[in-house]
């Protein structure tokens, strides 16, 4: 990856915020230890990458993860109002997200009264947000 101001020069890219964390220990390690830390980029997508990291004392494993990135770029408006946008890509894949979510709602609740579907979206909310 260039360095940050050659970044934003090219592409208005401004910072690469973390998005998600996955973490597996698999043993200790103590202070004073010398450990390596291996990172790679696991993929690669248009706005969004994911790094991989394994942390070793000499041969031995003692922690692998992953993290995801988002590409950061200033508003298109306001170049002041810095944030995480949706790119064009972004919007598109988010609106057939919804129209798939949305046919899927539909295909499940379709035997369902208007006040049943809205109970049952309600408990569904409930458990999972």
């Amino acid at each position: 990856m260039p360095i940050w101001l050659e970044l934003y020069k090219t592409t208005g890219i401004i910072g690469t915020p973390l998005l998600e964390v996955n973490t597996r220990f698999i043993g200790p390690a103590t202070y004073g230890e010398r450990l390596r830390v291996h990172t790679s980029i696991q993929e690669w997508r248009s706005e969004v990458f994911i790094q991989k990291h394994i942390v070793k004392r000499d041969a031995a494993v003692l922690c692998e993860g992953t993290e995801t990135r988002a590409f950061c770029i200033c508003h298109p408006d306001d170049g002041r109002a810095i944030g995480l946008y949706l790119t064009a890509t972004g919007e598109q894949m988010m609106r057939q997200a919804e129209t798939t979510a949305s046919g899927l709602e539909s295909d499940v609740c379709h035997k369902l009264t208007a006040a049943e579907t809205k109970t049952l979206l309600k408990l569904l909310q409930k458990v999972y947000l």
